[in-house]
């Protein structure tokens, strides 16, 4: 079950990505196709593009738990502090962005990423929102992939979309 049936909308200048997922419309992980996963990892990054990954009303098994966000470079996994949610926070709707994530000249990788522990359906609520600090890699690194991963327990509801626009 994939909860209240939140759909983030996706501004004009998006594309989604044909990640070949039996879902389409961009997902690259449904968990009614995919099933329960501690790891969700994108598609692979072209250069070239700002993406934008919707994660819609993504449940978690476990009542508190830390989420970790890292970036490929085609060998090693660099991944940020990890951020907690709390037992009230069992699921989530948010978006992430990374500017040219595959430009090895840029070391700050993202953007932003805002998240509610509210569902969304309907325009409500907007509460208990996130941060996640930037990720740098190596001055001369590019990110190929992004995951999230958690710390215990699985991803066990909901979907990831990726968009992307041309810079």
């Amino acid at each position: 079950m994939s909860g209240v049936g939140v759909n983030i909308p996706v501004p004009q200048g998006w594309r989604k990505v044909d990640a070949g997922h039996a879902s389409g419309d961009g997902v690259f992980w449904d968990f009614a196709v995919d099933g329960a996963t501690a790891t969700i990892e994108t598609p692979t990054f072209e250069a070239g593009y700002i993406y934008r990954v919707i994660q819609e009303d993504v449940r978690i098994s476990l009542n508190s738990v830390y989420r970790y966000f890292g970036l490929y470079d085609g060998s090693t996994w660099t991944t940020g502090s990890g951020f907690g949610y709390s037992a009230s926070a069992k699921f989530f709707s948010a978006v992430l962005d990374l500017f040219d994530p595959s430009d090895a000249s840029s070391q700050s990788k993202i953007v932003a990423l805002s998240m509610s522990n509210t569902p969304l359906a309907g325009g409500a609520g907007t509460d208990d929102f996130f941060k996640i600090p930037a990720i740098s890699l190596a001055s001369s690194t590019a990110a190929t992939k992004a995951r999230f991963t958690l710390g215990g327990g699985n991803h066990n509801g909901g979907k990831f979309k990726l968009y992307r626009m041309r810079m």
